[in-house]
């Protein structure tokens, strides 16, 4: 299976091939492989305009269309959402603006942020469940779902990818994919919009001193925050991480 404009593309072209998943434009992240199946192109030094004398490169995707951030459940900024499902604690309805304290797990070769409030309050293997019904909540959820899936073992994935991600035609391509290996590691993030019932969420993520987007579409199902599997999320190459971006990782 290809990525949407039919190429693998960058330093990590290898890990693409081996995760074409992540890569169909997509449900994580997931997201993420996660409705998430990721798009991640990263520029290579073959390819990159700014080592060959050829026009800029282009802009970031545009990002996934944004929900109000306004509660719809009756929820404020001070006391949360009314929904607090099987994660159990009330956090606040705010964009995090600053890097959330975490501490940071690893999950096979990847590491996730976790949090006693933010969750993930349930870990079985690499399922890990039960996020803070609050926009940092589902930041947690995005990069610990996109995590998971990309470094779960060929035994785990398909329970992997059920618990996080919702049901739809791109977790379908999830499932249907071969298990890679994880090969980048968190390095920003930006809340493009977030409600009580979805949020879109954009990790920067790195490796090898390229950077890349990872645009992770989430709803709220079930008591948790999971990607929306019927979402076709994507991503692209940077030489940076942007302007308004809050820098994130272990």
């Amino acid at each position: 299976m290809s990525n949407d404009s039919g190429e693998t593309n960058g330093r990590l072209g290898s890990f693409f091939d081996r995760n074409p998943w992540w890569w169909v434009a997509a449900v994580v992240v997931i997201i993420i492989p996660l409705g998430l199946v990721l798009i991640l192109v990263l520029p290579s030094s073959k390819d990159d305009p700014a080592r060959t004398g050829g026009p800029d490169p282009a802009p970031p995707p545009a990002p996934l269309s944004s929900p109000a951030p306004n509660p719809s459940d009756g929820g404020t900024a001070a006391t949360g959402w009314n929904d607090l499902g099987c994660n159990g604690t009330k956090g606040s309805t705010e964009t995090p603006t600053l890097p959330p304290k975490a501490t940071w797990e690893p999950v096979g070769a990847a590491v996730a942020p976790s949090s006693a409030d933010y969750g993930p309050s349930e870990v079985s293997g690499f399922v890990r469940t039960c996020y803070q019904h609050s926009p940092t909540g589902a930041l947690f959820a995005a990069l610990n779902i996109v995590s998971a899936i990309a470094a779960a073992p060929s035994a785990e994935r398909t329970a992997v990818i059920e618990a996080g991600m919702t049901a739809g035609e791109y977790r379908d391509e999830a499932l249907s994919a071969p298990p890679g290996e994880l090969g980048w590691k968190i390095a920003a993030f930006h809340v493009e919009g977030c409600s009580a019932e979805r949020c879109n969420l954009v990790l920067v993520v790195s490796a090898k001193g390229s950077f890349g987007t990872l645009n992770v579409p989430l709803i709220w199902a079930a008591g948790d925050w999971r990607v929306d599997g019927t979402r076709n999320a994507g991503g692209g190459g940077l030489e940076s991480v942007p302007p308004g971006y809050v820098s994130w990782g272990a």
